[in-house]
């Protein structure tokens, strides 16, 4: 705790050390935050996978956009896109379906 405290009071003395103690706690935050959005990016993306593959499996059950959409219990609207692409290509899996989406 002394060694902290002593750094601590260094830098408040010296204006460069504190501009460069600055830099790299704005850098470690900066990191964090691409990390805290990478991680939700990766979160939403498999829950779409996760969507196309309900909705790829109830459309094999000859299941129709509006029963679809009640069963997984979204809009019509956020799931109609899906809906289609998987329509359009049947023969697609839900990794081709995302790109597809994207």
């Amino acid at each position: 705790m002394e060694k902290v405290r002593d750094e601590m009071i260094k830098m408040s003395r010296d204006e460069s050390e504190r501009y460069l103690y600055l830099r790299e706690q704005m850098a470690i935050r900066d990191k964090a935050s691409q990390l805290r959005s990478a991680e939700n990016r990766g979160r939403r993306e498999g829950e779409l996978l996760k969507l196309i593959l309900q909705i790829q499996k109830k459309i094999q059950k000859n299941k129709e956009l509006h029963q679809i959409a009640d069963e997984v219990e979204e809009e019509v609207i956020k799931i109609q896109p899906i809906y289609e692409a998987i329509k359009e290509h049947p023969e697609a899996d839900k990794e081709e379906i995302y790109k597809m989406l994207k």
